[in-house]
């Protein structure tokens, strides 16, 4: 008898991990399947007296898209794992990623399973990624499950890409904005109201806000500064507790313009991993457990766990994503079109495919969109700050022409 540890889902969804002593990994998940558990993760436990690595090796994105795609190249070559792995060692240039492979290499060599392996490094491969991997293992398929990964991670990387782009640009106009207005208001106007002050004429309700603008950011600019990064980690402490996230993410479904490529983009991250699940032979409760957190939406990963709820009872995956309100016509129809004619993988091929050129194509529109808005609100900003600047002037001057003369 050996001692196992174990991560598994409820029929609820809900996480529960623990031990116990069984002859082997195959009696850990049938014990665990008597409970009405799911399991996700069986590994056997280390030996308390071995050596424990401090700092488990961890991978980013880039990182994990390479090792990926390495290691799908030696599954589909038909060379063995342990030859990949040491390759992956002695020819790398990633240090990372070489540190992941030795990892993996130790725990193969002692007669584990690649995803049991990968299963002890939560830090370099997630809970679905590990899913995906052992469930390719049980149906024989570990490359294609691999090529769908990285095919996966490189979309989410050039989304993720795409959008950065898209908000460089608004972002850079608006910090110049911000910049300008306060360089006019500490520097400039207060030096060019002083000149006009010695005439004695008297200046502008416009002139005298900028100017006392500009005297409280100056006498007051730790506290200004203070003050915003409280209201920064402010909010990201509220969005980090579960109503907060739940109200951030509700507020940006709805706001105008973004709100639909949010949804979007959760909707995409559905399809895609749900379709991974499906075509590697997972059942829709484990699949829809991924789903869940990978959707990047807390209103939406709620919609998927209602989902789910609905399934357990009995529902069609079309009826309960339909229920939730939140999946948009053509999601529920295609995934009741699959369910009916036995296609749901290539049903959900075409959904995700939908998504790959429409999710581009609306960051374009969205950006199309913003950079008229930035120019309107740049050139009142400018009509302002002109306007600012020679009110006095034309204030003085008008006073000139009003004097009486003698």
């Amino acid at each position: 008898m050996a001692q196992f540890g174990y991560q598994a889902r409820t029929v609820r969804g809900e996480r529960v991990t623990g031990t116990l002593d069984a002859a082997s990994e195959a009696a850990v998940e049938e014990a665990l399947r008597d409970r009405g558990l799911y399991p996700t993760i069986i590994r056997p436990e280390a030996d308390p007296a071995g050596p424990r690595r401090q700092t488990p090796p961890a991978l980013n994105r880039r990182d994990l898209a390479l090792f990926t795609m390495h290691l799908a190249t030696v599954m589909k070559s038909g060379l063995p794992l342990a030859i990949g792995l040491r390759n992956s060692i002695e020819e790398g240039s990633n240090r990372q990623i070489q540190e992941v492979a030795h990892a993996i290499l130790q725990r193969v060599e002692q007669g584990r399973m690649l995803s049991e392996a990968m299963a002890e490094l939560p830090q370099a491969f997630p809970e679905y990624y590990v899913n995906l991997v052992k469930a390719g293992e049980t149906v024989g398929q570990v490359d294609q499950v691999l090529f769908d990964l990285l095919a996966s991670i490189e979309w989410q990387m050039n989304l993720r890409a795409e959008i950065r782009q898209a908000t460089i640009y608004p972002a850079i106009l608006l910090t110049l904005m911000g910049v300008v207005v306060i360089g006019i208001a500490t520097f400039v106007m207060p030096r060019f109201v002083a000149a006009l002050s010695k005439t004695g004429m008297t200046l502008p309700t416009s002139a005298r806000i900028v100017v006392g603008f500009g005297e409280f950011v100056t006498a007051h600019w730790l506290q200004v500064i203070l003050s915003i990064v409280w209201v920064v980690i402010g909010t990201r402490m509220l969005a980090a507790t579960p109503r907060g996230r739940y109200t951030v993410d509700l507020m940006a479904l709805r706001m105008p313009l973004v709100g639909g490529l949010i949804r979007q983009v959760g909707l995409s991250r559905f399809a895609h991993h749900l379709r991974m699940m499906v075509r590697a032979g997972v059942n829709f409760v484990v699949a829809l457990n991924v789903a869940e957190h990978v959707v990047g939406n807390r209103l939406l990963a709620e919609a998927v766990a209602d989902a789910r709820e609905r399934v357990i009872a009995g529902a069609s995956l079309a009826d309960a994503l339909k229920a939730t309100g939140q999946f948009t016509p053509l999601v529920v129809q295609m995934v009741a079109t699959g369910e009916i004619t036995g296609t749901l993988d290539e049903t959900l091929k075409k959904v995700t495919d939908y998504y790959d050129r429409e999710v581009p194509a609306a960051v374009k529109r969205i950006t199309t969109a913003i950079e008229p808005i930035m120019y309107v609100v740049l050139g009142v900003l400018v009509l302002g700050v002109a306007f600012t600047l020679y009110s006095p002037l034309l204030s003085m001057l008008s006073q000139i022409q009003t004097r009486p003369r003698f």
